[in-house]
């Protein structure tokens, strides 16, 4: 007799070393503040919002916010941020920034959110210090 049969594996329901990709505790905190800011103010919103590349691999934005129309017109990511030389996303995160930017255009806004709270940017990617990350972070390169 299967006692606990009704139930899904329950293994899936944490991640105890923190390797699923979709953030931890504090992360997720802030994506659900983030959505209820934004969706007070009106706009539609969604978390892990789907982002598709001209390759057809995807990025998923922590929180994304759609037009009328459907299409995204502000992503918001939450990560590391590194100190030296300035404020600027980890390089895993400016790959994910570059490929969001390629995917979706200039007018698109893109605000990165420093999980630990320091300091937030809106479009890193256009500023004059920004750094290109390592190729290895990109899902949007052809090699």
């Amino acid at each position: 007799m299967q006692f606990y049969a009704y139930v899904h594996d329950t293994n899936s329901w944490i991640d105890p070393l923190g390797l699923s990709g979709r953030g931890g505790t504090l992360h997720r905190s802030i994506q659900d503040q983030l959505r209820d800011d934004l969706k007070g103010l009106g706009k539609s919103v969604e978390t892990e919002g789907q982002i598709k590349l001209k390759n057809g691999k995807s990025r998923f934005g922590d929180v994304v916010v759609r037009n009328d129309a459907g299409d995204i017109i502000e992503v918001h990511q939450i990560g590391d941020m590194r100190t030296r030389g300035g404020f600027r996303p980890s390089s895993r995160e400016r790959g994910a920034i570059m490929d969001i930017r390629e995917a979706l255009g200039d007018d698109v806004r893109i605000v990165f959110h420093d999980k630990k709270g320091r300091v937030t940017l809106i479009d890193p990617d256009k500023a004059d210090d920004w750094k290109v990350p390592s190729k290895k972070h990109r899902k949007n390169s052809c090699g």
